[in-house]
């Protein structure tokens, strides 16, 4: 039986599985009170980090046609890009958008277009890097070659860059920052039920794969201590639950 992960025990230790769990929980009580879900991916790639239910009717949207072909899962596959693309008004009751939005020029263009697309009382779910992060600044101020070259030779995935398969050149801006990310009820019909930041699966892998870093990684936390929420840059990962 899958173990609950309730909100209380959730922190800025919780690893990446516990956050798409409690997440998981959250998406499996909407569908028990709606019954049938319509639900959009926004960057859809290959699969979801969440499981439907196989009545569940799934969109996805992607700049992307490799990406498209590649999800077998949708029952529609739209090709546009998400900042712009005219979504159905309050068409979802569910919108996806995992690991998309760093690589987004203007992010809160298509955080505004899932606001209008989200049915009311639907869930609206975010993930993405934390700007001000170690490796959010890593990411941010290094050239795409670099963490292409990173993928390859880090962690061994010897596809990364090729046949349209990541990592995608990452913008970072900061209006996907966690505090811009968090404002966003004030410019829009959302609100925000749920976020947290925490260490990212790819941070967690680099740090035990070299544990000759971890005193770098624990004064991190001193800087934790010294700016609040405003920096965080242990912490490389954010998550958002938004309703409507």
């Amino acid at each position: 039986m899958e173990e609950s992960v309730s909100e209380a025990t959730l922190h800025a230790d919780s690893s990446e599985q516990d956050v798409i769990a409690h997440i998981q929980q959250q998406l499996d009580q909407l569908k028990a009170e709606r019954g049938t879900l319509r639900v959009l991916e926004a960057g859809c790639g290959s699969a979801s980090v969440l499981r439907f239910g196989d009545d569940d009717w799934m969109a996805g949207i992607d700049i992307s046609e490799e990406q498209l072909a590649r999800n077998t899962r949708l029952n529609e596959a739209i090709l546009g890009d998400i900042c712009a693309y005219e979504l159905e008004d309050e068409g979802f009751d569910v919108i996806v958008c995992w690991n998309v939005l760093e690589h987004l020029d203007k992010p809160d263009l298509a955080v505004l277009n899932f606001a209008r697309a989200l049915k009311p009382g639907g869930l609206l779910l975010l993930a993405l890097p934390n700007v001000y992060s170690f490796q959010g600044a890593v990411v941010r101020f290094s050239p795409h070659w670099f963490h292409v070259w990173f993928v390859r030779n880090i962690f061994g995935r010897t596809w990364a860059g090729r046949d349209g398969k990541g990592p995608f050149p990452t913008f970072l801006r900061r209006s996907a920052s966690p505090l811009s990310m968090a404002r966003f009820p004030e410019r829009s019909a959302l609100k925000l039920s749920w976020s947290l930041l925490y260490e990212g699966n790819q941070q967690t892998r680099f740090r035990r794969k070299y544990p000759v870093l971890s005193p770098f990684f624990r004064s991190l936390d001193v800087v934790d201590r010294l700016t609040g929420d405003a920096v965080q840059p242990r912490l490389s990962a954010s998550a958002f639950i938004f309703t409507k």
